[in-house]
């Protein structure tokens, strides 16, 4: 396998590089011992320092802010530096070649597999970095990368790299790009390509949200306090707060420079993106956000009702259960949010995570679909694309996703067709107890024995006498099984899947 490539290259490592380089593109791809080790070597004698001003254009006080959060949390500034210059989807190779306008060749060393051999060459003559000629020398000149190294420029060799560097290896921009005109329409406008900082990212994607300040949100959480809290996850925290005379929901997202919040950070400037761009009933709305204190913190409409799951599998007897009109009323405003995510733009919009803790409940039990964290736009209407990692919460994901990454439309309608099942039944969609494991698998062989399907009707709906309860519960069920057909293009889209469980079950 590649990742026991990995730890030992071994046997020719022009074959290793051949087969990586491919696989690993970004500086967040890099595993994460391999950046470890990178790390430690940048952080000898503050290597970091230099790269980070001479090379991925940040400023002192970029630097000093590294500096002094690693020093709080004990973590290493070059994995911080790492992670922060990762976030703006710089590539390995990029990495290689401001490592090599540093002469850091023993750092080159340690992510050479992960990059193209054509950029090897780089290798057999860069500097040692412990010369100091370029860590303390000038800036390199952004037209010319082989400016600021001390070979002879006369050479022949010293020639030939030059042509290449200039030719394989551009000048990486600074993390700065100028604004871009607004779009045409409401859709959701593209990511900056480079930014300085988290606060800056998320700064250039909210557009025109309100920006509260952070003591607002202290005050509005009782100073954060853990009886406020909501939730918890890599991200951070979700509080609770009474903002402006309003309940809210604030997101605080914590741990900026290190590793576990590099996913989270690009997951929250994702939401952002689209949230800020779909603006519906049956989507949870984004109030606004905060960049003060270092921790970036958003601001969402507080939902008293809480996620579906916690109503579907109570922990308590104080939760009161969910009955059939109720679950009808979130089947299809689930339905009616993720309609319009896959048609208000020109291009569909894919949640990617349906599944029943990200659908929200309102007082009255109205449903409000979140967490876009894992949010893609399709590239071109009506079509499937390849992405390069599978993504979401497995029990949910469609076969063709898990083993050919095609990502469509499709994808959400399968998820929601599994929510649809556990509503019905009031079973987890995967119990590892439970035999067959998988709940589709229930249905499925249930169906095809020609047994009853009335039969895994949740015990709860049958506490009370509603003459609806049984015709809603076939319809939904036979909705999720037209949602949950292993070949996406006999899948329903979530438009039919709309209009149908109204002209069944009414607006």
């Amino acid at each position: 396998m590649a990742a026991q490539n990995l730890g030992s290259p071994a046997g020719n490592s022009h074959h290793v590089n051949a087969d990586i380089s491919g696989n690993f593109k970004y500086i967040y791809d890099i595993p994460q011992l391999v950046k470890k080790r990178l790390a430690d070597l940048l952080d000898q004698d503050a290597k970091w320092v230099g790269l980070a001003l001479r090379q991925m254009g940040y400023n002192a006080e970029d630097v000093e802010s590294i500096r002094r959060c690693c020093a709080r949390s004990g973590g290493s500034p070059s994995e911080s530096l790492l992670l922060k210059w990762g976030n703006l989807n710089h590539t390995i190779a990029e990495l290689f070649v401001v490592l090599y306008r540093e002469s850091l060749v023993p750092a080159m060393e340690v992510i050479k597999r992960f990059v193209e051999p054509k950029y090897h060459v780089l290798l057999t003559t860069a500097a040692p970095s412990d010369t100091g000629k370029v860590m303390n020398g000038p800036v390199a000149s952004q037209k010319d990368p082989s400016q600021g190294y001390t070979t002879d420029g006369n050479s022949e060799k010293a020639q030939q790299k030059a042509e290449f560097v200039q030719k394989v290896a551009p000048p990486v921009p600074p993390p700065v790009v100028p604004p871009e005109p607004p779009a045409a329409m409401a859709a959701p406008a593209r990511f900056p390509g480079l930014m300085r900082s988290p606060s800056d990212q998320i700064a250039a994607t909210v557009g025109g949200l309100p920006l509260f300040s952070g003591e607002e949100l202290r005050q509005a959480t009782g100073n954060w306090h853990p009886g406020n809290e909501l939730g918890k996850g890599g991200f951070g925290v979700v509080y609770k707060g009474y903002f402006k005379q309003t309940y809210v929901a604030i997101k605080k997202i914590k741990g900026i420079n290190m590793e576990s919040a590099r996913t989270e950070l690009r997951q929250s400037l994702n939401e952002l993106k689209y949230l800020n761009a779909c603006r519906h009933e049956n989507v949870v709305p984004l109030l606004g956000y905060s960049l003060d204190y270092g921790e970036p913190c958003l601001v969402y409409q507080f939902m008293p009702g809480g996620s579906l799951d916690v109503k579907l599998f109570p922990k308590s007897s104080a939760i009161p259960p969910l009955l059939i009109d109720d679950r009808v009323k979130i089947a299809k405003g689930t339905a009616r949010g993720l309609q319009y995510l896959h048609t208000f733009a020109q291009k569909p919009v894919i949640h990617g995570d349906i599944k029943p803790g990200n659908i929200l409940l309102g007082p009255n039990n109205e449903p409000r679909i979140g967490d876009f964290g894992l949010t893609r736009e399709m590239m071109v209407s009506d079509s499937s694309m390849k992405v390069s990692r599978v993504y979401g919460t497995r029990p949910y994901i469609p076969p063709e996703f898990i083993s050919q990454r095609q990502l469509s439309t499709k994808v959400d309608s399968y998820s929601y067709g599994l929510v649809l099942y556990e509503m019905c039944t009031g079973q987890r969609v995967y119990d590892d107890k439970r035999v067959p494991k998988h709940l589709k698998d229930v249905i499925l062989s249930t169906k095809q024995s020609g047994d009853d399907l009335r039969r895994l009707i949740d015990p709860v709906l049958l506490r009370t006498e509603n003459v609806r309860t049984f015709r809603s519960y076939v319809m939904l069920l036979r909705a999720g099984l037209s949602c949950t057909v292993d070949e996406p293009e006999q899948r329903k889209e979530m438009v039919e899947v709309y209009k149908t469980l109204v002209d069944f079950l009414g607006e």
